[in-house]
């Protein structure tokens, strides 16, 4: 059996990539902690290794020893990146230098895509060469990757635009033994080439109640919040959240950094009473899914690229629907899109599309 590993620096991602991936095979994700809690039928895996926000030898040290693990059980590694080029990026590649490591960092549904060596959205325009953190790498297009192939070695970071264009580079890693460093769609991609996954069927109920947990402040956040707030769905702060029972749908809408020590048992609780909880920062999912005492996410799919959807084994919130994003991910009306999804989800859900 064929088994892919996708080392993340956070759940979020962690939980976008595998919704990605989930079309092709069976997914988990599971926090670094707990990685010997990985099934042995486990296809396809996301570790979270929690390390955006810590100091870069720590989390050098996490991805090593994931590494470690990964390579003994037989799993070949994929290495995700944050889109927007946060975190510890030089450090967590620095145990993968041994490998050729092709990075792209491109989402063409969010008009995000990779040129010269710069992520380049709108206006903005930055330099992957400069978040390597003095790593050396080469910048190439996709003829040049495939011309040069057999004798690449080190980084490589291609030009890529749409998704014919990462099926390409996808191909040309499989083909090598190289090794996918990327937002999402590469990485699902090569895992795809890899794994062929047989049918998984989940069993879900049906979500009627839904409940936002929202500690991130990210502008793009607040404007979320703020549509949906407009659009009905009741607004209410964390510290106000002692008893959920009377909500359909709510936002609780908070400050982790402030507020964290309110998303504890007895808010896990409240919240378990809904069919299904919408997290959105990083953190926050991080706190929610060790607080719950989770063992992992299974992955069911995505709404839109990041944001992942799933379902919670382990712990207080065992069988619960999870949906996780980012905050700088989707538009103003991405939470209406989210609860009209979850509205919609069949009973039965079947993967994987490759089989």
């Amino acid at each position: 059996m064929v088994r892919f590993m996708v080392i993340s620096d956070d759940l979020t991602g962690a939980n976008g990539v595998a919704g990605m991936m989930s079309k092709h095979c069976s997914v988990i994700v599971i926090n670094h902690r707990l990685i010997k809690l990985i099934p042995g039928d486990a296809e396809c895996v996301v570790v979270n290794t929690e390390s955006r926000l810590i100091e870069p030898d720590i989390a050098e040290s996490r991805v090593k020893s994931v590494i470690s693990y990964a390579e003994y059980n037989g799993f070949i590694i994929g290495k995700r990146i944050d889109s927007a080029l946060r975190g510890n990026i030089g450090p967590e590649l620095r145990p993968l230098l041994k490998r050729t490591m092709v990075i792209t960092d491109t989402i063409p549904e969010y008009g995000r895509f990779t040129e010269g060596g710069f992520t380049i959205l709108g206006d903005s325009k930055v330099s992957i060469l400069e978040r390597l953190g003095g790593i050396r790498a080469m910048v190439t297009s996709i003829r040049g990757l495939k011309a040069n192939a057999s004798n690449l070695k080190g980084v490589v970071i291609v030009d890529s635009r749409t998704m014919s264009d990462i099926a390409e580079i996808a191909q040309v890693i499989h083909d090598n033994g190289f090794t996918a460093v990327d937002p999402g769609p590469l990485n699902a991609q090569v895992a795809g080439l890899y794994v062929k996954g047989k049918l998984s069927k989940h069993t879900i109920n049906r979500v009627e109640r839904v409940c936002f947990i929202i500690g991130s402040t990210h502008e793009n956040t607040i404007r979320q919040i703020e549509r949906a707030k407009r659009n009905g769905i009741r607004v209410i702060n964390i510290r106000d959240s002692t008893d959920l029972s009377s909500y359909d749908n709510v936002i609780i809408s908070f400050d982790l950094m402030k507020d964290k020590d309110y998303l504890n048992e007895d808010f896990i609780k409240q919240a378990a009473q809904f069919d299904a909880l919408v997290v959105s920062g990083g953190e926050t999912a991080n706190l929610l899914i060790n607080v719950s005492k989770a063992n992992y996410l299974e992955s069911i799919g995505e709404v839109m690229p990041l944001v992942g959807v799933g379902l919670i084994r382990g712990g207080l919130l065992d069988g619960k629907i999870i949906v996780t994003k980012g905050g700088i991910i989707g538009g103003e009306d991405t939470y209406l899109i989210i609860r009209d999804y979850l509205r919609r989800l069949p009973n039965v859900i079947e993967k994987n599309e490759t089989t």
